[in-house]
């Protein structure tokens, strides 16, 4: 978070969003709802993003040449983009899951396999973990909202009160475009 606020310090004009155990911080613009991130509020702005267990696994990844940042709501375009990578460098696809404070979750499981379920079965070949995630998947697709509800990072939003970002964040492909801007690394 400190660096999140030192960027502030030094690009005012950037929009600061993030949230700590799933509260916005003190002196942020905006929260982790993806409710709140309406286009009157950030389109063609720079946004500085910081997370308790996303920020995490972006400083574990900082080695990759390419890391794309997906949920639900862009599965396919993770799939698409992830792929199209792999293709033009020749490079395998990993799948890192933020968790939650660094255990396992649910619901970034299943969502492994609903970006695997959108990779051509020719192309790819998957580890145990993933074909799990997959499996996992296609199992609850029907029914994921009622299934992520049970797992306990969904339990801890609902007693903040953040029902309802539970249950847009598990919209399927809501933005089937898009991808959050990637930065390469030589």
């Amino acid at each position: 978070m400190k660096e999140a606020l030192e960027i502030r310090k030094n690009h005012p004009r950037y929009v600061l969003a993030g949230e700590r155990n799933g509260l916005k911080p003190k002196g942020f613009d905006l929260g982790n709802s993806p409710l709140e991130f309406a286009p009157e509020k950030v389109a063609g702005k720079n946004i500085t993003v910081t997370t308790t267990s996303g920020t995490r696994a972006l400083i574990h990844s900082k080695k990759a040449r390419w890391v794309l940042i997906g949920a639900f709501l862009n599965t396919k375009a993770i799939a698409i983009k992830s792929l199209e990578i792999a293709r033009k460098e020749k490079v395998g696809i990993s799948l890192v899951l933020s968790g939650t404070k660094g255990r396992f979750s649910l619901e970034d499981f299943i969502c492994a396999g609903a970006i695997i379920e959108n990779l051509s079965s020719e192309e790819v070949r998957l580890s145990d973990a993933v074909s799990a995630a997959s499996l996992s998947f296609r199992q609850v697709r029907d029914h994921l909202y009622e299934t992520i509800l049970r797992g306990e990072h969904a339990q801890y939003l609902l007693r903040l009160g953040l029902k309802d970002d539970v249950e847009f964040c598990c919209r399927v492909n809501y933005y089937p475009e898009i991808v959050p801007p990637t930065e390469t690394r030589s």
